[in-house]
């Protein structure tokens, strides 16, 4: 060999083995990292199909039990007030209101923007509609009290003039 000795050639093939060590030793680093964040994201997966399987659980057992939800107790609020104002007569105005408290604190439970206007309709809907309601007791109780009594008994004692005159 021109100008290379022995030891120079065993030394640069000894320094070319310690940099292939360390690259094996930095390669193999990298994969039980990538293994390691393998396994994360299969435990991460894991645990979120366990979590989806134990909400589906509670929810089918919610539902075999019974219970409701907020915006299912909301809607039941509103539907039974349309009950009690359609059965109640314009004197009961207790028990609208114990239902209309009953619906504004379910109300204040709810968070949903689309079930929120959902809520708003019915309620401006149901409000529109007492309304409507009282103003009709209202005209029918002037007229049926004060009005045509009033004019039945004009023509009663108009009637009764005519024969003694």
């Amino acid at each position: 060999m021109d100008g290379v000795s022995n030891e120079d050639f065993i030394a640069y093939n000894k320094a070319i083995l310690d940099r292939l060590d360390e690259q094996t030793k930095k390669s193999e680093q990298v994969l039980l990292e990538l293994k390691k964040i393998s396994q994360s994201f299969s435990d991460s997966e894991k645990r979120q199909t366990e979590k989806d399987k134990q909400l589906e659980e509670k929810e089918k057992a919610r539902i075999e039990s019974g219970e409701q939800t907020t915006e299912e107790k909301s809607l039941l609020a509103l539907e039974n007030l349309t009950k009690v104002i359609q059965e109640q007569p314009p004197s009961s105005d207790d028990a609208i209101l114990k239902e209309l408290e009953k619906l504004n604190s379910s109300y204040d439970e709810l968070k949903t923007a689309e079930t929120t206007e959902q809520v708003k309709k019915l309620v401006t809907q149901i409000q529109k509609d007492y309304d409507h309601y009282h103003f009709q007791t209202s005209v029918v109780a002037f007229y049926g009290i004060l009005i045509i009594p009033a004019l039945l008994l004009f023509l009663f004692l108009h009637h009764l003039l005519k024969q003694f005159l």
